[in-house]
């Protein structure tokens, strides 16, 4: 069955769908948080700026994969904590981190 020249997908959808994955795959790679988040005692808290966190009076670098905040630790990478939403972030044994 022959559509015609405009069949799906023609040489300018396919350009769209390269631009917005390549979008997509620059907006994952550069994403960061930014803030304080802490417990509801207020005991456990954590700040971002940029692409460095500080917890417990250590500053180190992180990284985002997955939805999973991850620092690196002796050449291993170390998941510390889950991005539960927005304003939400889940800490082990503690709980949840709401964004200040």
């Amino acid at each position: 069955m022959n559509i015609g020249t405009n069949s799906f997908p023609g040489p300018d959808m396919k350009k769209l769908i390269a631009i917005s994955m390549m979008t997509l795959l620059l907006a994952a790679c550069g994403k960061t948080l930014d803030g304080t988040y802490a417990d509801q005692t207020g005991a456990a808290e954590i700040t971002f700026k940029g692409n460095t966190l500080e917890m417990m009076g250590m500053e180190v670098e992180y990284k985002i994969e997955d939805n999973k905040v991850k620092i690196e630790k002796d050449g291993a990478k170390v998941t510390i904590l889950t991005i539960k939403d927005g304003d939400t972030l889940v800490l082990p044994m503690v709980g949840e981190l709401k964004k200040k």
